[in-house]
């Protein structure tokens, strides 16, 4: 008696879903190991014609390791990525303020990107806070070179927690520069300020990670973008 045919494997009414299924899971998985690629493809476009438009270095990626930063933040900090300048353009058009006002200060300001974009509005002062000495050297020079003197722009190497404040209103830049809790002490170490001198604070925030930090520290959201949030202060009574 001949064997009966055995049927071919995806005939199976229970086996023709999981092999939909299979090829369902390995699409998203290439996707998802795609995604960075394709990410650091664009930056790579964005960072060389940024730098070559204005004369700079202010692409890569810098390692937190790489910084030679040894305060107590830097295990909590993270690495040196360029602000985006579309990003950067979304943020400040959201923030909607009279840049003439306020001091601009770019915590975190690695080599100086985004303070080269603030430079083209006419903020009170320019203020870049970065704890890494090499990269506020690099920042210095990139300023010099595409900002010359139409602008006094300040680098300060210092950690964001040792940072005076000015007391006067401001707008902080901030391009994801903290993990959670630093970015927890940074927002309180602000709301510590407002306290003792009550005025006008803007928190632009880009890759708001760690938002809600700035709601429990007692500002209120305004504005919200696909990558930035904006916080402002409330007033105190």
């Amino acid at each position: 008696m001949d064997s009966p045919e055995l049927p071919h494997p995806t005939d199976n009414r229970w086996l023709a879903p999981l092999v939909g299924l299979f090829r369902s899971v390995r699409f998203r998985v290439r996707e998802v190991l795609a995604a960075p690629t394709q990410w650091r493809r664009h930056k790579r476009r964005v960072d060389r014609a940024f730098d070559a438009a204005h004369g700079v270095d202010t692409g890569g990626v810098v390692p937190l390791h790489a910084m030679g930063v040894t305060t107590p933040s830097a295990r909590l900090a993270v690495d040196y990525i360029a602000s985006d300048p579309e990003e950067f353009e979304a943020a400040m058009t959201a923030l909607a303020v009279d840049a003439e006002r306020f001091t601009f200060v770019d915590v975190g300001c690695g080599k100086g990107r985004a303070l080269i974009l603030a430079a083209r509005q006419p903020w009170r002062r320019l203020i870049g806070v970065e704890f890494s000495s090499s990269l506020c050297a690099v920042a210095r020079t990139n300023l010099a070179r595409a900002v010359g003197g139409a602008r006094q722009v300040e680098v300060r190497c210092q950690d964001a927690l040792e940072f005076e404040l000015p007391d006067e209103p401001l707008v902080l830049f901030l391009y994801n520069p903290f993990e959670r809790s630093l970015m927890k002490a940074f927002a309180a170490r602000v709301a510590a300020s407002l306290e003792r001198s009550p005025r006008d604070i803007r928190v632009v925030y880009t890759n708001p990670f760690h938002g809600d930090e700035w709601i429990a520290a007692g500002f209120e959201l305004c504005a919200r973008g696909d990558t930035h949030a904006i916080y402002r202060s409330v007033a105190r009574r």
